[in-house]
């Protein structure tokens, strides 16, 4: 699967999840049942799937679950917009405007004009589809941590460091194995230089006494 990125997760997941929710509102005064319970059902599944998309990314590897959270609530602000759009069209359906007009009738004291029925049945389902895809987007961000998490267990960072990158081989020990897109070691370095000492190389073993200018010599023993 190619990386993806979390906008580009969350884009696809919620694309075809909101392309889902304005498409139900043609069922009209029975949308607003549907967009509840089939919202929610969508929120799981886009989540889950958003979340599980961007967890393929090596990029974010070492983060799976938090990628996948913001993946996911991307996917559910996409849901939030499908929901609004599909309650205005709900409210505009013939079965819809039927039902408002009952209400209308059986109100009393109720006159409102056509007009002003139909910006109250739009504004009515709009808000419910406000209320459920802020459900829904809470449930895909939720959803979308567990997806990030569960897909990305066994990812490896992209950031590879090889055995020994970076460093160089030590003198008299093996050479490190070549690593593919890893530079090119040199073969020899030069041993490293000790600072020169007058009591010798410790190194060598060698603790050598310096004559004392300074010092007169010892005076001979007495027979």
């Amino acid at each position: 699967m190619t990386s993806m990125s979390r906008f580009s997760a969350g884009l696809l997941a919620g694309g075809i999840g909101a392309l889902i929710m304005i498409l139900m509102g043609f069922a009209g005064q029975f949308w607003i049942i549907l967009s509840l319970f089939v919202g929610l059902l969508l929120s799981l599944v886009v989540g889950l799937a958003a979340g599980f998309f961007v967890s393929k990314n090596p990029t974010f590897a070492s983060r799976t679950a938090g990628s996948g959270a913001l993946a996911g609530l991307i996917a559910g602000a996409f849901l939030l917009i499908g929901q609004i759009i599909g309650g205005i069209i709900a409210a505009n359906q013939p079965d819809a405007q039927a039902a408002l007009q009952g209400l209308q009738t059986t109100s009393a004291g109720s006159s409102l004009t056509p007009s002003q029925l139909s910006a109250v049945g739009i504004f009515t389902f709009a808000f419910f589809g406000c209320i459920f895809g802020l459900l829904s987007m809470g449930t895909s961000t939720g959803l979308g941590a567990a997806g990030g998490a569960i897909g990305g267990r066994n990812n490896r960072s992209a950031v590879n460091y090889p055995y020994g990158y970076g460093m160089p081989p030590i003198p008299g020990s093996a050479p490190f194995p070549p690593q593919p897109g890893a530079p090119p070691y040199p073969q020899q370095y030069p041993p490293p230089q000790q600072p020169q000492s007058p009591y010798g190389s410790l190194a060598q073993g060698q603790y050598a006494n310096p004559p004392q200018p300074d010092v007169p010599p010892y005076p001979p023993q007495q027979q």
